[in-house]
């Protein structure tokens, strides 16, 4: 059994773009419009907009993927199907997602859904039941509303924003195909518009749609512009993203896609996000060649450690700039360990054997005062959120050091200052 979509109610005609277009109950002419998109692989038309790159398409739809649900539906004869859907509202616990009518209706009259499971990008491989019967549209139109529970308490999703705006030369494409949320690379775009009598249909190729990506969203680079219902000799059909807002309202159920961002907001978005990257990883190569150089602090601006802050300001989360800055703590307490070793003991026996090393003494504990006081520079800026415990016993190890050597020094100045005195009271009493 199901609950009817009800028709949604007149609406004129946008931008005076002809009639209205049928009503979703299919008795004529008078209803709401249902947009009717057909897609096409681009086969060298100009559109209106560069093409992007298929790392800032995946980039364009990775905020979407938390919509978007992945469907299967069982029926009482034992077949089963399966395609897509995506939130479109939220009230309480309660998402409404929006899917094809063919999703979890059978093809046999009379047969009826007995199980209808969503699955979440956010939650992969954990299946939440759709509640209770199924909103489906009327004979004329493949539409179907799920109610589902949040997955989790902390789930959020994309509310910006949908676009119905979409006009001939614009490319889309959807996210989902083969039970997974992969997204196509191969554009579509939308090349013809026919007749207001012909529920303005776009016309266009697709090649890259499957069996199974019913339901899915279709989006260009301002948001989701419908759901997909069909696909046909490269063609793909999908209900338009005001018709399916009407028929949600029309039932009372919370509508919160925001049709309110402006023209590439979006796009404008993703292309800072992916130049970002492309700034992280260049300061990353350098950090790295300056770490694997041993110039850790210095020269200043020209070392690993600024680099790698420069990571973390762009990206205070980076796990690699993390860890190569607590490795630089590490090889600094290392290096002074090799050069007390090497340096400091072996002057301090020649010192026990009656030699005057104190110059040198007092030279080689300067030196490392000041090497330890530059990398204390590290704790005093690293960001406090992401300093680690590891991290904070570096950092406490370095102040030990400067707070031993500092003593040292003044124990060998007055020394000095010791010895310089006797030397002027001989001088004297000769």
């Amino acid at each position: 059994m199901y609950r009817n979509i009800s028709t949604p109610p007149p609406t004129p005609p946008r931008n005076g773009e002809g009639s209205s277009p049928p009503s979703l109950s299919g008795k004529g002419a008078g209803g709401l419009g249902c947009l009717i998109i057909l897609l096409a692989l681009i086969c060298g038309c100009a559109g209106t907009h560069t093409k992007p790159e298929p790392a800032e398409i995946d980039a364009m739809a990775e905020p979407y993927k938390k919509n978007i649900v992945q469907i299967t539906a069982e029926f009482s004869n034992s077949d089963s199907k399966y395609g897509f859907g995506f939130v479109v509202g939220e009230e309480s616990d309660n998402l409404y997602i929006i899917t094809a009518k063919h999703v979890v209706q059978s093809d046999i009259p009379d047969i009826k859904p007995k199980d209808i499971q969503v699955q979440f990008y956010e939650n992969q491989g954990k299946t939440y039941p759709s509640a209770g019967i199924p909103y489906v549209s009327e004979s004329t139109y493949d539409l179907a509303l799920l109610e589902v529970k949040k997955p989790f308490e902390s789930y959020r999703w994309e509310k910006r924003c949908y676009d119905v705006k979409a006009k001939r030369g614009d490319y889309v494409w959807f996210i989902g195909q083969n039970k997974e949320w992969d997204v196509s690379l191969d554009a579509g775009i939308i090349k013809d518009k026919a007749s207001p009598t012909n529920f303005f249909k776009y016309k266009a190729d697709m090649h890259s749609v499957q069996v199974g990506t019913s339901g899915a969203p279709l989006f260009t680079r301002n948001g989701i512009i419908g759901v997909i219902i069909e696909d046909s000799l490269n063609n793909v059909f999908a209900l338009g993203i005001e018709f399916v807002k009407e028929a949600v309202k029309n039932l009372n159920k919370r509508w919160d896609l925001d049709e309110q961002c402006q023209q590439g907001d979006i796009f404008a978005k993703i292309t800072k996000r992916r130049e970002t990257k492309e700034q992280i990883r260049k300061f990353s190569e350098k950090a790295d060649f300056y770490f694997h150089t041993g110039q850790y602090i210095s020269p200043k601006d020209e070392n690993a450690y600024d680099y790698y802050k420069k990571v973390l300001t762009a990206d205070i989360a980076d796990r690699h700039a993390q860890s190569r800055i607590l490795d630089i703590l590490k090889n600094i307490l290392s290096s002074l360990d090799k050069k007390v070793r090497e340096v400091y003991v072996p002057l301090m026996i020649a010192e026990k054997q009656g030699r005057n090393v104190k110059d040198d003494m007092v030279k080689i504990v300067d030196q490392m005062i000041a090497d330890l006081t530059d990398s204390k520079k590290i704790c005093e800026e690293y960001p406090k959120p992401q300093k680690d415990a590891e991290t904070e016993l570096m950092c406490k190890k370095l102040d030990e050091r400067i707070r031993k050597y500092e003593l040292i020094r003044v124990e060998y100045q007055l020394k000095n200052t010791g010895a310089s005195a006797g030397s002027s009271a001989g001088s004297s009493g000769g």
